[in-house]
């Protein structure tokens, strides 16, 4: 029985560790990476299958991060940052997550274990031959192997929103796209006082801070009194800086400092920003947003 059990063990991490030999290209990766993390707006599906505009945002991130050399654990670090557990597809290892991981392993090995070990007693109470018990232990093999690869499959296939029991709060970054939704529509200040209260939930987010710096840059853009337009605009570089601080690889906060910069006629400030930010092969809407200042500072 032990053979048995080792050769089963064998079997599944051999299985578990076979993979291509091939090169993956970056467009290869940014799939497989696309694939592999939740649109955190969407009900179980992956930012590949979805529609959504957060998804395309975020598939603009991965594709970003790829070009300029992230690893895989960078971007998923970078991902867990601003949207929080929701953009992942599988349960993490702690917490809650690696119960939901042992459950079923512990369920189908156990399962299979019992049966094996019972076909391997019936074989001794009939006096089977050799040759029998060697089906027995092939039988136990495939088995466990079987198992391994349902559980496999099983987890994979497991969507962020299908949590145990209840429902699990929406995290601050998934509501970003809430709060700029409201400025868009006109509602600025509901933009920023919506981010704020993101914040208070989770301070130290660096996409929440840029996306409030920006709606602070635009709300002094569009503002006539010049003593109200100094405190904004200093509103805004207090929460640009910070949010760079946290992530220096941010690449909306460093494209609308980059902005805010040209407004305020610091042209050489500007340039060293935006040649720091092309450095991070930023996505087209950040290129195109960027255009004209990239034209005067010659990158």
């Amino acid at each position: 029985m032990p053979v048995i059990i080792l050769l089963a063990v064998g079997l599944i991490i051999t299985a578990n560790s076979t993979g291509s030999d091939s090169v993956e290209t970056d467009p290869e990766r940014v799939q497989r990476l696309r694939e592999n993390f939740a649109c955190p707006e969407c009900d179980g599906q992956s930012i590949a299958e979805s529609n959504a505009a957060v998804a395309a945002t975020i598939s603009r991130v991965i594709e970003s991060e790829v070009a300029a050399g992230s690893t895989d654990t960078q971007i998923r670090n970078l991902l867990l940052d601003d949207w929080g557990q929701e953009i992942l597809l599988n349960p993490t290892s702690e917490g809650i997550g690696f119960w939901v991981w042992f459950f079923p392993t512990l369920t189908i090995l156990i399962a299979a274990a019992l049966l094996g070990a019972w076909l391997f007693l019936l074989s001794k109470e009939w006096k089977a031959k050799n040759n029998a018990r060697i089906v027995v232990a092939g039988f136990i093999v495939v088995m466990l192997g079987g198992a391994a690869y349902g559980l496999t499959i099983f987890s994979g296939e497991r969507g962020v929103n299908d949590a145990l029991t209840g429902s699990i709060d929406r995290t601050p970054g998934q509501r970003i796209s809430e709060c700029q939704d409201l400025a868009s529509g006109g509602d600025v200040q509901g933009g920023i006082v919506c981010l704020d209260e993101l914040l208070d939930l989770d301070p130290e987010n660096s996409a929440i801070l840029a996306n409030k710096g920006w709606l602070f840059a635009l709300t002094g853009r569009s503002a006539e009194d010049p003593e109200q337009v100094e405190a904004l605009n200093s509103f805004a570089f207090e929460n640009l800086n910070r949010a760079l601080e946290l992530r220096p690889t941010n690449r909306d906060a460093l494209a609308w400092r980059t902005v805010l910069n040209f407004w305020e006629d610091d042209l050489v400030e500007s340039c060293q920003d935006l040649v720091e930010l092309y450095q991070l092969s930023p996505s087209p809407d950040i290129v195109g947003l960027t255009a004209g200042i990239a034209e005067q500072c010659g990158v």
